[in-house]
């Protein structure tokens, strides 16, 4: 792993533990959760995520194949935007 790869994983774990403890979730004095927990916990939140967005898509009427095309074609959208940005 490079510099700049160390770095950046390095500054985005301290973010998301700044964010654990302005939002309550980490309490002074607790132990700061291993990169294996927090991996753990983000596919689990990443799991409870998908399963509320396809619910909430056949709830409104979408199949299956209608909910995982929007949700593609959303997505091309957001990395065109990107690269442009």
């Amino acid at each position: 792993m490079g510099v700049s790869r160390c770095g950046t994983y390095l500054f985005a774990t301290y973010k998301k533990i700044r964010c654990a403890i302005y939002s309550g979730q980490l309490s002074a004095g607790e132990k700061i959760p291993s990169v294996r927990e927090m991996v753990k916990k983000r596919e689990d939140t990443a799991k409870v995520l998908c399963f509320s967005y396809f619910d909430n898509m056949f709830a409104l009427g979408f199949s299956k194949d209608e909910a995982i095309r929007f949700i593609q074609d959303y997505s091309e959208r957001l990395k065109i935007q990107t690269n442009l940005g």
